[in-house]
Order: structure tokens, then sequence, then C-alpha cells
């Protein structure tokens, strides 16, 4: 930093002190442009701010740069003429300086001075509310944090990212959670994506928009709202990338002589390497981006069931079963793509994204019986999207017109007991959309109208051998969806956006096996199937005595909840209104009113209808359901956002109301051939709920080198079912603080933590969680950095629960059973990692029209960089 600035000083002196004597030895064409960008209300300077040097009369950009740490700039070789100057900062009004001329021999050298910029404070399409200490941008539809401002996480992977922004968690499973619930859409630059958010490089990402209330153009999935992940654009004349590899250990587990878990050893972790390259020249970019992973990982679980009889009073010896998973999986992506700038208003777009994983997962499980169940998965995903856009600023008008096509298919073995199951899935999914948008005047004042249509096609095929037996599940969705907003401001003050969605789905499902398999057709053969249950009496080897196993049990069940028909059609015509009202009180903050209607359509694994017998012997069966309808949701909230004194506040308070609840269900399943009675694991449509919540924000800087972020969220729903399981009440409240301190010399340390208090459930309590991250990051120069981490430094980061409800084992009208259950599980344990970054290449902007983010359709369309 002092060598910088040493450098920095030496320069403007060396400059000034050959102002007015010697131009020719100075330069005989050019001169120099320099100046500070500072806060206009903290007068703090703002580091890395992008100024552009623009021809007077076009639109090109001659040069340009960016302020340094002290919020300083120098431009220098810049040519003889007339010029204004465009300083641009996310979260800011972009601030113009004209009037600039360059020309000898008095007009070499310009000192702009201090330039004030200001946060943006648009009350529709654009910015209402923006922090002091980072440019948190609320919209009228979405709140998008700058990942460089908020999360400041370098290297690792996106997930580590999000779970460090407001009202985003992560569960014990490693899913994304808003605002404690795990059924949220997660886009890539606007799109759904095969990709793994775990695949994808926390530096890649620019920003990240959140909706908790999305309008009727985005779809209609999702009760929590969308998480959309925008990646990093290029923006630079010439070629640039950047690497970056990241190694880890964490702590392993292992069994005890006790059947307990304990401590093992450190572990390696596995490694990561990413790159990006991107070069941009006569109206073409091409990038393209790659990454590899070979993160390895350690789930542990600790379960307890006790069955106690309802008329005796009598508890059977508990069903203790401990297990350890290794993952070691093995992903690589590749994504390429190509861009051409027809016009100043045009843009023509390919990306092609190509990805192959691979891993062997093994699973331990002890307790009445040891089992070992090994899962060796590959598969391949190719996407490529195509894209088309027009944004026309003069008239503000904005045309788009995509098309997206997803190929996945996946194979999966699975060796357990003496069976091997071989299951592949095969799906192809198309998406075309159009959109189009143009103002609109009324009563004098400004309007904005969009519309569009968008349509995906889905087939998919899931099937192979299960238990030896041949078994195939297929599926076909059509999704028609066309869309209406429109956002009116009826003074400088008050504005509301109105939208509506009409959407047409049908899914069509077929289950196909062999219903009529006869058992005793294996008397007197030494064949296996999955369908049946032999007996040998080890003379001859030949089964003496065949019957129908607990398979054939299960899947004869479900075809008789169907009603004896397997191939079961769903569709649905619904309208999906949206409606915002936006009051700026134009010194006090913001109030917001935001209502929506949602979807939740069931995920691919809760509708597989494949039992999972692999921890049988444990007593657990698992399985999905096909039938499942998807929840229908109503959700609305109000919203009060403000730059206050101390920071920027955000607080929202919300309700929703759910028919055809989709849950976790657990259930008996007795099996009369054996006598022994089974947990079925599965999921169905439970009940209602009538859930409300409290979300509060607030990021501030309370010294001038800390940054300190709080979220705190509670939730508090209602369950109205028809079984008593279904019934109750489920709250719970969950907290996060991040801060980051920066040192001297370009250092800082980041602090995160995560708590929650003790969470109720219809049938039990989640024990409270806490967990504690720390980092240490050291940027050497302006091209490389690197990062230590510590997650989970005091090895707290475990799920607990406890759970207790009535059952029927007989299946009569009558309860007859008392099932409690307690299980404890850890997806990470504490761990240590290390991240490289290193960048390259020229950081010199071309288009300014390309630079205020035009050409983002639906949340980023074909925004590239990855």
């Amino acid at each position: 930093m002092k060598l910088q600035k040493l450098i920095f000083i030496l320069s403007i002196s060396f400059l000034l002190s050959h102002e007015g004597h010697d131009h020719k030895s100075h330069s005989s064409t050019s001169g120099l442009i320099r100046g500070s960008i500072v806060d206009e209300l903290t007068q703090q300077p703002k580091k890395y701010a992008n100024i552009s040097i623009v021809a007077l009369g076009s639109e090109d950009i001659i040069t340009g740069g960016i302020s340094d740490e002290e919020g300083l700039f120098l431009i220098d070789k810049v040519p003889f003429g007339r010029y204004f100057l465009v300083v641009e900062y996310i979260g800011y009004e972009d601030k113009i300086i004209d009037g600039i001329a360059i020309h000898p021999p008095n007009n070499i050298n310009n000192n702009i001075g201090k330039i004030e910029i200001s946060p943006k404070m648009i009350l529709m399409d654009g910015v209402s509310v923006v922090d002091r200490a980072a440019p948190i941008i609320e919209d009228i539809e979405k709140t998008t944090y700058p990942v460089a401002e908020t999360a400041r996480s370098e290297g690792g992977s996106a997930d580590e990212v999000l779970e460090k922004l407001p009202s985003i968690s992560l569960d014990i499973d490693g899913n994304i959670n808003l605002r404690g619930n795990p059924n949220v859409t997660i886009l890539i630059d606007g799109r759904k994506s095969q990709l793994d958010i775990k695949m994808l490089n926390s530096n890649m990402i620019e920003k990240v928009e959140v909706m908790t209330t999305p309008s009727a153009k985005y779809d209609a999935d999702g009760m929590a709202g969308i998480i959309n992940i925008v990646l990093s654009k290029n923006e630079f004349v010439g070629k640039s990338g950047s690497l970056s590899f990241n190694n880890s250990f964490f702590e392993g587990k292992k069994f005890d002589d006790n059947n307990e878990i304990v401590a093992n050893e450190i572990v390696d972790g596995g490694q990561s390497l990413s790159g990006t390259f991107n070069y941009f020249k006569n109206e073409w970019n091409i990038f393209t981006a790659y990454g590899i992973n070979f993160k390895k990982r350690q789930r542990t679980g600790e379960r307890e069931i006790i069955f106690t009889d309802l008329d005796t009073g009598v508890s059977d010896a508990p069903i203790i079963s401990n297990s350890i998973i290794n993952m070691y999986p093995e992903k690589s992506n590749i994504k390429m793509g190509i861009e051409h700038y027809p016009n100043d208003r045009g843009l023509i777009a390919f990306d092609l994204t190509y990805i192959n994983h691979e891993g062997i997962d093994t699973t331990y499980v002890r307790g009445t019986t040891d089992e070992q169940t090994m899962e060796d998965e590959s598969g391949e995903d190719l996407n490529y999207g195509f894209g088309y856009f027009i944004d026309d600023k003069e008239n503000n008008k904005n045309f788009s017109i995509e098309f997206d096509y997803d190929d996945h298919n996946s194979n999966e073995t699975t060796v357990y007991d003496s069976y091997i199951d071989e299951i592949e899935d095969i799906g192809v999914d198309k998406i075309f959309s159009i959109d189009y948008s143009a103002p609109l005047i009324l009563n004098g004042y400004d309007g904005k109208y969009e519309a569009g249509l968008k349509i995906i096609k889905g087939d998919d095929t899931h099937g192979g051998f299960v238990r030896s037996e041949d078994f195939n599940w297929t599926y076909d969705n059509l999704i028609s969806a066309g869309y209406f907003t429109f956002d009116y401001n009826f003074s400088e003050q008050f504005g509301m956006q109105f939208g509506t969605r009409i959407e047409s789905q049908t899914k069509e499902s077929t289950i196909e096996y062999d219903s009529d398999f006869d058992c005793s057709t294996l008397v007197g053969t030494s064949n296996i199937s999955g369908f049946c249950e032999c007996e040998d009496s080890g003379i001859d080897g030949l089964w003496d005595t065949c019957t129908e196993s607990l398979f054939k049990d299960l899947l004869e069940e479900l075809e008789t909840d169907a009603g004896g028909n397997l191939n079961y059609t769903y569709e649905h015509n619904r309208v999906y209104p949206s409606l915002y009202f936006m009051y700026d009180t134009q010194g006090k903050g913001n109030l917001k009113f935001a209502l929506s209607r949602r979807i939740e359509r069931p995920w691919h694994r809760a509708l597989n209808p494949i039992p999972d017998l692999s921890e049988i012997e444990n007593n657990w069966i698992r399985t999905g359901n096909p039938y499942l309808n998807p929840e229908d949701i109503y959700v609305s909230e109000i919203i009060y956002s403000n730059r206050t004194p101390i920071g920027f506040l955000k607080a929202s308070f919300y309700v929703n109301q759910v028919t055809d609840k989709i849950d976790k269900d657990t259930d008996s399943y007795f099996d009369e051939s054996s006598g022994e009675t089974y947990i079925k694991f599965t999921t169905n449509n439970v009940s209602e709920s009538n859930g409300r919540g409290v979300d509060l924000f607030l990021m501030t800087k309370p010294l001038p080198n800390v940054d300190l972020m709080f979220n705190g969220n509670y939730w508090h729903d209602e369950l109205n079912g028809v079984q008593a399981d279904q019934n109750g009440i489920e709250s719970g409240f969950w907290g996060m603080i991040n801060s980051t301190i920066r040192l001297q010399n370009d250092q800082e340390i980041g602090i995160y933590s995560h708590f929650s208090s003790p969470m109720k459930t219809a049938t039990g309590e989640i024990d409270p969680m806490t967990r504690m991250d720390l980092t240490y990051k050291k940027k050497v120069n302006d091209k490389f950095n690197f990062k230590i981490k510590i997650k989970d430094l005091f090895n707290t980061s475990y799920f607990s629960i406890d759970t207790e409800e009535e059952i029927n084992i007989d299946n009569d009208d009558a309860f007859d059973q008392l099932q409690q259950m307690s299980y404890t599980g850890r997806w990470n344990q504490r761990s240590i990692s290390i991240n490289f970054e290193y960048r390259f290449g020229a950081f010199q902007k071309k288009k300014y029209r390309r630079d205020d983010g035009g050409y983002k359709p639906e949340g980023g369309g074909m925004d590239i960089g990855f």
C-alpha cells in the first residue's frame, strides 16, 4: 500500500513539474485526467469505481480506469479532444462530468478534483435504498447483493457465498434454504441449470438476486421464492481471465468397538481448480470457463427408535443404527460461448455447458445388523442456449427471444445385501421464451408494460433393475405460460406494479413392473428374484419355498393406493397474479407491499416410486410418491427499508397460505410374512398451513475498518391435516452474523456465525444449532490473493431432532403404537482450506452502453463469464 502511494505521488509530482514547461517532452498528442471518488454522504473514498472517458458526441469509450484503495485515479494517454467523464459504482448513481477538453498548451493535465457520488434513490425500475457500508440494492420485486461488497468470499464454492447473505441458509443436507424453507428455485443467470452450485466457484459470482415474492414475469416455482446467481460479465477490451485453486482438510470419523461414532484423524478433503478466459474485440466477445472438483465429504448419523404398545405400555427393545457415509465425488464442467453486437442496440448470444460427474458413496450402518452399501454414480449433462436481444435505450424498449436445450443422463449402481441395483435416469428439457417491454404514458405519468411467453417441455425416463427385477418409471411434463406486467408511477413518491401469469401444466406418469410374477415358479430352482423371498434346506442348493418379498408387497401397496392404475395424469390451469405497491417517504425510508401466488412442484426424489431398501436390515425404508400434487401458495409481505445513521435497515413481515402442503411423512409398515415392523419414510400432501414470519436485516459499519451484517428470521406455521401428526405448530428462529475486519497491508479477517433457537415441528423438536467460521485473506497485489478458512471453528455444527407420534400398526381404525425417534447427524466436520486466486488480462472498458447492466432478460438472461 505504501509503495503504491509513493509511486502515485511521484507520478503526480513528475507530471506537475513538467506542466507549462516542455510539453513536447511529455506528449505531443495526449494528456491526462486525474481526481478522486468519494461517497457524497460519508465522504469516504470509493475504491474500484469505474471511470470512463467518452468522446463528446459519441458513445465510444476512448479510455478508462478504476480508482485505487484511496479513491484516487489517474488516466493518462488521453488523445487531444473534447470528452465527458462517467463514474460508475454499483448501487450508486452514475456521475457525469462534462466540459473536459484536452489540448495544448494549457489543458494537457486536467485535475477534476473530488467527485462525489450518491446512492440511487429511484422508486421504480431501480434502487430505493442503499447502505452506506455496502450497496444493497432494493428493487420493487427483488433485493440485489453484490458479492464483493457483502459476502466478501474469495475461493470456495457458491454455497459458501449464499449462506453469508441475508435470509439464506444451508440445512443439514447442504440444501439452500430461503427464510428457513428449502422450497426455493435456484437460477444461474436467470435460467435453471443442472449445474450443482457446489461446483460453481465463488469468484465467478458478481451478485445474487433474492426474490421472496417474485412478480408474474418469473416462473411460479418455489414456495419460498427465487435466488438468481448472476455470474461475472466480461466488460474489458482484449484478454482477461482468472485461475483459482482450493485445497481442504477435515476431521474424519470412524466406529469404535461399541459401534459409537468417534473422531478419527485429519483427512484430505480434496481439491478444486477453476479458470476463466475472455476475449473481447471488435464487437465480438468469446468466453470460456472450466472447473474441476474433487472435494471429499463425510456424513454421519445416529438414530434410535422405540415402539411402545399403547394398550400395555410395554416398550420394545430400541432399534439403534449408526451410519457413516463417505462421499468421493468427481465433477467437472466447461462453459463456452460467443456474443456479437451487430449494432448499438442488438446482441446475439450463444453458450454451451457440458458437465461430467461421477463418484462413489460408501455407507456403513451398524445397528441390529451391520451392513455396507456402495453407490457408484456417473453421468453427463449438456446444455446450450441461444438468444437474440434488443435494448433500445433511446425509446426505453426491450425485446428478447431465447431457446434452451438441456440433455441430462446418469447411471447409478447400488450394491447392498445380495443385490445390485442398476438405475438409469435420462431426460431432455426444451425451453422457449419471448419477452417485450415498452413505455406507456398515462395521465402524464410514466408507465411501462412487459409481456412474454414461455414453454417448457420435459421428457424423463427413470428405471433399470431393482432387486434383480425390471422396473421403469417415465413421466412427460409440459408447461405453457404467458405473462403481463404493468408498472405505473402515480407520483414521484408512490408507484405500483401489477402482473398476471396464466399457466397450463400437463404431466403424465407411468410405472411399469412385472406385477404378475409368480414366486412359486422359483421352487426347485436357484434363480434369484427381488420379488420373492426363498428358503433352501441346503441339501441340493435349490429353493424349497418362495413367497412374495417385502419389495413386491410395497409395489402392490402402491398400486392399491393408486386404485389399481399406475398410470397417472396431472393437469392444471392456473392464474398467478402479483401486486406491488411502493411508497418513498423521501427521507424516512421506503415501504413496500408485495403479493404473489406461487406453486411448489414436487422434486424428482420426492416422486421416485422405487423403494430404497438399502437400510432394510435396520428396519428403515425410503420411498417416493409419484402421485403428489403440487403445493398452491399465496405469499404476501410488508417491507420497510431505510438508510439510517447506523447503516442499512430492512424489516419484513410476511404471511403465506399453503394448500396441499408437501412434507416428509413417517409411517409404519408391518410385514406379515416376517412379523417385522418397518419405518417407511416418504412424502405426502399432508396438510394445509398458514404461516407468518418476521425477517430483520441490518448492515452497519461500527468502525471505519469493520463491516458488520446481521440477519434474523422468525417463522410460525399452523398445520391443519387429516392425521394427528399433520396438525400442530411449527416455529423457530434462525440468525446470522457476518463481519469483515480490514487490516493494514491489504489483509482481512472474516468472522461468520449462524445460530438457531429450539425449533418446534408437528411431531417433535429440533435442538439449537450453532456454527462459526474464521477466515484470513491477504491481497498480495492486484492480480494475486490467497485465503485461509477454518469452517466450524468449534466443531459444533450438527442436526439433532426428537419426534414422538402415535401410529397404526394393524391397519385398523385405532392407533396402537407410540413411536419415539431420536436422530443426530452431521453433514460436515470442522475443516480447514486454503485458496489461491490469480487474475490476468486487460481492464479497459469497451462500451459505456454495456456497462449499465443492459441485456438482462429474466434476471440475467445470457450474462456471461462462466
